[in-house]
């Protein structure tokens, strides 16, 4: 062994590999101490954001379009129906030298005084009488809340494009009345402050409970100087299912507790108590704002998020899952890794 040793080629050979060694591993160590990978590779593990879009992601934004139902519920009593020429009004006053009666028939909306003939009207007490009558509305809301644990506190507003039919009952009467009969269609705005909890969440809903509180611009076509805008309060069942931790979609069922004053112009007459609850069914999205932007590198297949040079960046778009495990890749990008692939 040792002669075979002492020949020139096999020490050769021993001293080439031991430099080949030394150089593979202490060149590589070296290397590795000098140049930080993480700049040129993808890294799961370590993902930071900027300030800027720390806060931002804090916050999270809806926006919803639904359906409303409006009913409104207004007790009499206190005043005298009267009914003349198919018209159902209310009296507001009376000139008792002229026998001429000061009647409104527009009760909702506060506009539209006149004067009738007592001679030639019905008049029914209104004890015990309750108009109702219902409206339409689409209904649109803009939402921001700050997300905190397992609640958001934040604000919105509303728009309602409300359709009023008139033709409605008056219910309680013995006597043979025409119905309330005005039309009108108005926009309406909601300012308001909420806070909403998620109470529980299975396979990927989340179920909440919200209250919203604030004030109400009922329109150009009620009266503001004998109708006050209102304030409502309103309570909310929304379920969300989330996509990823930026993107949900919901469903929210609520109903809003509102009433208004009408005052009408006679000092000496007592204001009506309107009671216009509402029933909103919406449909929307919620929205964050990452704290990573999109990773924009053609080449880069990496779906989870990671950084490049020393930048951070996420795999995926905001409404699909932005970790995804198996299973979770979307379908066109599994159709283009089998068409490239050759051994498929």
């Amino acid at each position: 062994m040792l002669k075979v040793f002492n020949d020139i080629r096999y020490r050769e050979l021993a001293v080439s590999l031991c430099v080949l060694v030394f150089w593979v591993f202490g060149t590589e160590s070296a290397y590795s101490q000098h140049l930080d990978l993480d700049r040129l590779y993808a890294n799961p593990h370590k993902v930071e954001a900027s300030r800027l879009r720390k806060i931002l992601n804090k916050f999270s934004w809806t926006f919803s379009a639904g359906y409303g139902v409006t009913a409104y519920n207004i007790p009499l009593d206190g005043f005298n129906l009267v009914d003349q020429n198919d018209v159902l009004s209310l009296e507001l006053g009376r000139d008792e030298v002229n026998k001429v009666l000061m009647v409104t028939s527009n009760w909702l909306t506060g506009v539209g005084e006149g004067q009738v003939q007592e001679s030639g009207a019905n008049i029914t007490e209104g004890a015990g009488i309750r108009y109702r009558g219902y409206g339409k509305a689409s209904v649109f809301d803009v939402s921001v809340s700050y997300d905190w644990k397992f609640l958001k506190i934040g604000g919105g507003l509303s728009h309602y494009f409300q359709v009023f039919k008139g033709a409605n009952s008056v219910q309680g009467s013995e006597e043979r009345m025409k119905a309330y009969d005005h039309d009108f269609r108005v926009r309406q705005w909601a300012f308001y402050g909420s806070l909403a909890g998620e109470y529980f969440d299975f396979g990927g809903f989340f179920f909440m409970a919200d209250i919203r509180a604030g004030t109400y611009k009922m329109g150009s076509v009620f009266d503001k100087k004998f109708i006050k805008d209102p304030i409502f309060f309103e309570f909310g069942l929304p379920v969300e299912r989330e996509f990823s931790e930026y993107f949900r979609v919901f469903f929210r069922p609520a109903y809003q507790l509102k009433s208004y004053v009408n005052n009408f112009s006679e000092e000496s007459v007592p204001g009506l108590k309107i009671d216009n609850n509402q029933w909103i069914f919406s449909f929307g999205i919620r929205l964050k704002i990452p704290e990573v932007p999109r990773c924009k590198l053609p080449y880069c297949g990496t779906r989870v998020k990671h950084r490049h040079r020393g930048r951070e960046y996420r795999g995926q778009p905001v409404f699909l899952p932005q970790d995804p495990k198996m299973g979770q890749i979307p379908k066109s990008i599994m159709k283009y890794r089998r068409s490239n692939n050759p051994f498929h």
